[in-house]
C-alpha cells in the first residue's frame, strides 16, 4: 500500500510540471493578441491541472510518510502517538505551500510578460505574487512543524536510487553502501541556488535588454568554474593551516575526490565571477556579438554579482543536511523560536558520534548555516535594492540638503560596478564574524585573512567605481542609478 501511494505521488510531480509548462508556453505564444482575459480562458485549464496534480502528489507523498514502517517504528520508539493537530498542519499547510508557489510563478509571469494589460489588473497581479511568496514561506514553516516530531534524526542527506527504489538515507547507512546512484542533498542545494540565481539574472537581463538567454553560456562556464575554485580554495586553506599534516599532502589524489566534501564558498565565488565576466568580455569585444555589444559590463555585473549571495544562502542548507560547519554547543532554549526540525537536526554534528543524540538533550550546536543563510539574503536586498538602486543615497542626499540646502543637486547616485564592491565587503564581514564561531574542527585561520582581503578589495572596487565616474565617464551625477539609460 505504501509503495503504491509513494510512487504514484512521485510520478504525478513531473506530469504536473508539464501542465504548468504548457500553461506558460501557450500563454506566452498568445502575447501578440494582447487580450489577457481571453487568453486565460483558453489556457487556464493547464494552470489548474498543474496546481491540482502537484497538490495531489504532495498529499499522496505525505500520506505515504505517515504510513511508512520507519515512521511508525520511530513513533513507537519515542513512545508518542500521532497528534491530529500536527497532522492537520502537515497536510493543510503543505498543500497551501504548493498552491502559493504556483500562484507566485503564474502571477509573476503574467505581470512581467503582459505589460500592456489594464493597470488595475497588473496591480492585482503584483499584489498576488507579493502575497503568495509570503504565504508560501509561512506555510512551509507550519508544514515542517506538522512533521518534525515524526522525522528521524539526523535527517537524510542522500537520495539513493537502486534496487530498493528511490530512498532517502544517510551517507553512513547500509543503503548508501548498496549498488545504485547516490545524489547528495548538499549538491542539490548548491545546484538549486545556482539555477535560482540564473533565473533571477535572466529576468533582469530580459527586463533591461529585452531578451532571455544572454547569460546562459556565462552560467555554463561560471558554475563549474565556481566548483573548481571552491575546491582549490579549500585545498589551499587546508594545506596552509595543517602543513604537512594536510590530507591533501599525505594523499594528493584526494584533491580530486570532491564527492567526499570540502568546498570553500569564497574560492567558488571568486573563480566563478572571473570566469563569468571573461565570457561576457569575449562575446562583447572578441566576437563582437550583436546582443552583447550593447551591454555595459559594469551595469551588468551590478545586478549579477549580488545575486551570488542568494545562491550562497540556498547552498548553506547543504551544510544543514550534512550536519557540518556548526558552532559550539549552546542552550536549546536560546533558539526556541526556530522551527523544530532545525533545532532537532542541530543536535547532531559530523564531528560527533554519528547517529547518537547529544548527552545533554537541552543543548544544540549553534546553527551557523542558518545565520549565514539569513545574513546573505539580507545582504542581497541591502546591496542591490538599497545601494544599487540609489535608495540609501537618496536618503543621505536629503539629509545633507536639510542641513545645508542645495549642497548636493543630484536626487540619487550610484556608480556602476559599486555593487561588486558591496558584495565583497558584505561577504567578507560575514565570514570574519562567523568563522571564529565554528567548532575547532571546522575552523581555518586562513579564512580570517582572506576575509580581510575581501573587505579591502571591496573598498578598492567602490573607490575605483567613483573615480571612474569623476575622471573617465565624467557623467552628470544626477539620477545615476541602475537603469539602461546609464549606458555609455
Amino acid at each position: 500500500m505504501h509503495d503504491y501511494i509513494y510512487y504514484i505521488g512521485l510520478i504525478l510531480i513531473p506530469i504536473s510540471l508539464v501542465f504548468s509548462y504548457l500553461f506558460i508556453h501557450k500563454t506566452y505564444n498568445e502575447i501578440i493578441n494582447g487580450d489577457l482575459q481571453g487568453i486565460l480562458k483558453k489556457t487556464k485549464v493547464f494552470a489548474l491541472a498543474g496546481i491540482g496534480l502537484f497538490a495531489l502528489s504532495f498529499i499522496l507523498l505525505d500520506w505515504a510518510f505517515f504510513i511508512d514502517v520507519a515512521t511508525i517504528n520511530n513513533i513507537k520508539e519515542q513512545g508518542i502517538a500521532l497528534n491530529p493537530g500536527l497532522v492537520f498542519l502537515s497536510f493543510f499547510f503543505g498543500t497551501l505551500f504548493i498552491i502559493a508557489m504556483h500562484s507566485f510563478v503564474y502571477s509573476f509571469f503574467l505581470y512581467w510578460y503582459f505589460k500592456n494589460t489594464d493597470p488595475k489588473k497588473r496591480k492585482k497581479l503584483l499584489l498576488v505574487y507579493s502575497i503568495s511568496i509570503v504565504v508560501a514561506i509561512v506555510s512551509l514553516i507550519l508544514f515542517t512543524e506538522g512533521n518534525a516530531q515524526y522525522w528521524i534524526y539526523p535527517l537524510a542527506n542522500i537520495i539513493h536510487i537502486g534496487e530498493g527504489g528511490i530512498i532517502l538515507t544517510r551517507t553512513k547507512s547500509d543503503v548508501f553502501a548498496a549498488k545504485g546512484l547516490n545524489i547528495a542533498l548538499y549538491a542539490l542545494c548548491i545546484l538549486s541556488g545556482a539555477i535560482l540565481v540564473l533565473f533571477i539574472c535572466d529576468h533582469y537581463a530580459y527586463k533591461y535588454y529585452g531578451k532571455h538567454g544572454l547569460l546562459y553560456t556565462c552560467f555554463l562556464i561560471a558554475f563549474p568554474s565556481g566548483i573548481i575554485g571552491a575546491r582549490l580554495w579549500y585545498v589551499c586553506i587546508d594545506m596552509l593551516d595543517n602543513g604537512a599534516g594536510s590530507q591533501f599532502i599525505q594523499k594528493p589524489h584526494s584533491i580530486f575526490e570532491i564527492w567526499n566534501g570540502g568546498l570553500a564558498v569564497m574560492g567558488g565565488a571568486i573563480l566563478g565571477i572571473i570566469a563569468g565576466v571573461s565570457v561576457i568580455l569575449v562575446y562583447k569585444y572578441a566576437l563582437k556579438h550583436k546582443d552583447y555589444t550593447k551591454i555595459n559590463l559594469l551595469f551588468l555585473v551590478d545586478f549579477i554579482i549580488p545575486t551570488i549571495l542568494i545562491a550562497q544562502a540556498v547552498g548553506r542548507w547543504g551544510n544543514f543536511f550534512n550536519n557540518e560547519v556548526n558552532g559550539e554547543l549552546v542552550n536549546l532554549n536560546y533558539f526556541a523560536r526556530l522551527p523544530t526540525f532545525i533545532r532537532r537536526q542541530m543536535q547532531f554534528a559530523d564531528h560527533a558520534s554519528w547517529g547518537s543524540n547529544l548527552v545533554d538533550p537541552n543543548k544544540m550546536y549553534l546553527p551557523l548555516f542558518f545565520i549565514e543563510s539569513c545574513t546573505n539574503l539580507i545582504g542581497y536586498y541591502v546591496i542591490y535594492f538599497g545601494f544599487g538602486r540609489g535608495n540609501f543615497s537618496k536618503l543621505f542626499i536629503k539629509l545633507i540638503n536639510k542641513i545645508k540646502p542645495n549642497t548636493i543637486k543630484a536626487e540619487k547616485y550610484h556608480p556602476n560596478g559599486a555593487c561588486v564592491g558591496g558584495y565583497l565587503i558584505w561577504y567578507g564581514i560575514t565570514r570574519l564574524i562567523l568563522e571564529p564561531l565554528r567548532t575547532s574542527s571546522d575552523f581555518y585561520q586562513s579564512s580570517i585573512y582572506s576575509s580581510y582581503g575581501l573587505i579591502i578589495g571591496g573598498v578598492v572596487v567602490i573607490i575605483l567605481a567613483i573615480l571612474r565616474d569623476i575622471f573617465v565617464t565624467k557623467r552628470n551625477v544626477k539620477n545615476i542609478i541602475l537603469k539602461p539609460e546609464d549606458l555609455e
